[in-house]
């Protein structure tokens, strides 16, 4: 999978994510279907997840703002920069680069207390601990490649080829 699929893919996928499941955390219940409250209890009630948990009101520290402040930076900046980036990279616009690599350090930033959170939270199993890590490591991990790869190219869809501008094009007469 080229880069511009994988920002594909994450962007679009993000999106649901964010309102669906993020955003019970801090808006009020009434706001979501019936459907994500209950995708949202299960998942807690499956994983354990401490910061859900607690943001929920079902369990965990009580003291964790510093969570729901990093969910309202998501839905006040991050969620409408998914969509620009869905854009960007749906139509291959270059203009993207410098944003996605202040993107990619703003989320790799913010995901470092939340998998240190995770990882040594107490009261949960090594099972379980895992499957979470396994579940937020991606959104740590991606944001870190598209900083690598705004840094080093100047060009992200160089040539409007499929990899960015790495692979061999026909030439044509």
């Amino acid at each position: 999978m080229s880069l511009r699929w994988l920002g594909i893919v994450f962007f679009a996928t993000h999106i649901p994510a964010t309102l669906l499941v993020d955003a019970q955390a801090l808006l009020p219940a009434y706001v979501f279907p019936k459907f994500a409250r209950k995708m949202l209890e299960n998942f807690i009630e499956q994983y354990n997840d401490p910061l859900m948990s607690a943001a929920m009101g079902s369990g965990g520290s009580a003291d964790r703002r510093w969570f729901l402040s990093l969910v309202a930076t998501e839905l006040l900046i991050q969620l409408p920069f998914f969509f620009v980036a869905l854009y960007a990279f749906v139509a291959r616009r270059e203009w993207i680069r410098v944003p996605l690599v202040a993107y990619g350090g703003f989320v790799t930033a913010t995901m470092v207390p939340i998998l240190s959170e995770l990882a040594l939270a107490e009261g949960l199993g090594a099972g379980k601990r895992a499957a979470l890590l396994m579940m937020y490591v991606p959104y740590l991990v991606v944001p870190a490649v598209f900083v690598v790869w705004g840094c080093r190219r100047e060009r992200l869809f160089a040539g409007g080829t499929e990899d960015g501008g790495r692979g061999s094009r026909k030439k044509t007469r």
